[in-house]
């Protein structure tokens, strides 16, 4: 029997005299057998033993009558090293337990899921969130941290696999078929700076090349390999080749046509997937312009770039690239294989109930946003996936509830501010559905390794988010621990996409994406540096439309906000 006690689950079990193993193995035995099906956060947390299970006069169990698991520590294992010494201590602060050895259970003695992201938190870059689950005692988190540096152990090759995220530039999951277009794609992530008037361009330049030599993801090309896989889908492979130049153009001119700057990219071929030009305006106006691939880079990405010309500028030498993008690759299809039955048996959990089509509400609408959204028709190759495009909504700090409120709601719910916004974000779309669920997908960085901190590629994932909502369901401590468990394993790595969650379990949904996003918008990159807006059609930024505007409404979020 299972059973949910103070945000924990608690597993009660009798063992049969005959079977011959005592209660320490057979809870051994359960775990075991469990872990090897289930994510770490549908793990009991405890797993208790009875004699006979209490019934009631109808013959049912009684869980009235079920006992609570005593929470306490073994024998006590003195850390070794500092390290451990570390991790022992964070824990001990997090739990309140004066005295914590490396073989203690974090969870068995009294850890639940905030507490395990607050350790994370305290623990630092060099640990995440899935060591605290998969480790549990400061031996294995210990361990589990350690092991991720397999990651910088790939010897270089000439081809290399992509990730999940990147064949979506080029299949079509849902149609089962390889995008027509894939050799033009307007994914654009641009940036246009007006520089400061005393700006050495050629020191610039120079500055530029230096960079785009110094993470060699940057100069991939992207081709089509029959002879890789019988699946057209794995056909598509990243070939290096780190002798090709940094390009970086010095264009003198009268003029400078902001509109004409973003063109597409050839996703395959020789070309490169960045362009780099510095543009003098009549010796009057200076500009950069970086503009990149979406298959090559995430925002991150973006801001390691500018980090790396600060260091130039300021006479650093660059950070080590420790692991490149292609090792981020391998990585990935290695974790993939080993998580793939887990993640699958957890979605299969979790869209058990749910409804199977929920396209209508947008077919039906006759919303003057929604038709105008209907009639524009993006050449990004990746939008043939779904016949309406939403695409991603924006949760910034602009916002009328001030972000103290919104801290000390968290703070009451023992919830993060990511988690709020998705619930918000989850009541919205159930209006606007007419149904008491939401399914939609989320982005999230996935750069929990710190071998990946230096590291220019495209990391971001596209991963699914499925809530039940009703009135003042954040009151109810069960769906708190069920929205802490749904974003948790987005963010621990479960590695299907949106796309084949959904084909897996024959569900078709409108794309619709929220992104929590906790920098200002407006965040200076590079002091100095002044931001353009530069106008694109299909620009990353532009397709970021908000569903609020469809429902005309930040008004309707901060009502959502304040009652719950």
């Amino acid at each position: 029997v299972v059973l949910q006690k103070e945000e924990k689950l608690i597993l009660y079990y009798t063992l049969r005299q005959e079977n011959g193993i005592g209660q320490k193995e057979a809870a051994q035995k359960i775990r075991a057998g469990l872990e090897a099906v289930l994510p770490a956060y549908m793990i009991p947390d405890a797993c208790v033993y009875l004699e006979k299970m209490p019934l009631t006069p109808n013959g049912k169990i009684d869980v009235s009558k079920l006992p609570d698991p005593v929470w306490q520590s073994g024998s006590y294992a003195a850390p070794e090293n500092d390290a451990g010494r570390f991790i022992c201590d964070k824990m001990s602060k997090i739990l309140g337990i004066d005295k914590i050895g490396m073989t203690d259970d974090f969870f068995a003695m009294g850890g639940n899921s905030l507490n395990a992201v607050l350790l994370a938190e305290t623990l630092g870059d060099d640990y995440e969130i899935r060591d605290i689950y998969q480790g549990r005692t400061p031996a294995g988190i210990l361990k589990a941290g350690s092991q991720k540096k397999r990651i910088c152990s790939f010897e270089k090759q000439s081809s290399y696999p992509l990730t999940e995220e990147q064949k979506k530039y080029f299949y079509d999951d849902k149609r089962r078929k390889i995008l027509d277009n894939v050799n033009r794609s307007f994914s654009n992530v641009p940036w246009l700076f007006l520089l400061p008037e005393d700006t050495d361009l050629e020191e610039l330049r120079t500055m530029l090349i230096m960079v785009v030599d110094h993470h060699p993801y940057l100069k991939v090309r992207y081709v089509k390999e029959e002879a890789r896989s019988p699946e057209p889908r794995e056909q598509f492979a990243a070939r290096r080749d780190d002798s090709i130049p940094a390009r970086v153009s010095l264009i003198h001119m009268d003029k400078l046509d902001k509109n004409t700057l973003i063109q597409p990219f050839n996703l395959l071929g020789d070309d490169d997937l960045y362009r780099a030009a510095l543009y003098d305006v009549q010796g009057k106006e200076k500009y950069l312009f970086l503009d990149f691939s979406h298959i090559l880079i995430d925002g991150e990405s973006f801001h390691i770039m500018c980090r790396d010309l600060l260091r130039l500028m300021e006479g650093k030498p660059l950070l080590p690239e420790t692991a490149t993008g292609y090792d981020a690759a391998l990585e990935e299809q290695i974790r993939r294989e080993e998580e793939r039955k887990k993640n699958e048996a957890y979605y299969r959990e979790l869209l058990k109930g749910c409804t199977r089509n929920t396209t209508e509400w947008i077919d039906s609408r006759k919303d003057p946003a929604i038709e105008k959204l209907r009639d524009i028709r993006f050449t990004d190759s990746r939008n043939q996936m779904d016949d309406i495009l939403l695409s991603r909504t924006v949760f910034t700090k602009k916002s009328s509830v001030r972000m103290k409120e919104i801290r000390k709601k968290c703070q009451s719910l023992s919830i993060t501010e990511n988690m709020l916004f998705h619930a918000v974000f989850a009541c919205l779309i159930g209006e606007c559905n007419g149904l008491s669920e939401a399914f939609y997908s989320t982005v999230i960085h996935n750069r929990h390794n710190t071998a990946l901190d230096h590291t220019v590629t495209m990391l971001c994932r596209t991963v699914p988010i499925y809530l039940r909502v009703r009135e003042n369901m954040l009151k109810t401590e069960a769906f708190t621990r069920t929205l802490r468990d749904v974003v948790s394993n987005a963010n621990l790595g479960g590695l299907s996409t949106f796309s084949n969650i959904c084909i897996m379990n024959g569900v078709n949904v409108p794309s619709i994406s929220m992104i929590y996003r906790d920098r200002p918008v407006d965040e200076e990159l590079v002091p100095g540096w002044k931001q353009v807006e530069v106008d694109s059609l299909s620009s990353v930024e532009d397709l970021m439309l908000k569903i609020f505007n469809i429902r005309s409404s930040t008004e309707r979020f901060d009502e959502i906000l304040c009652g719950m």
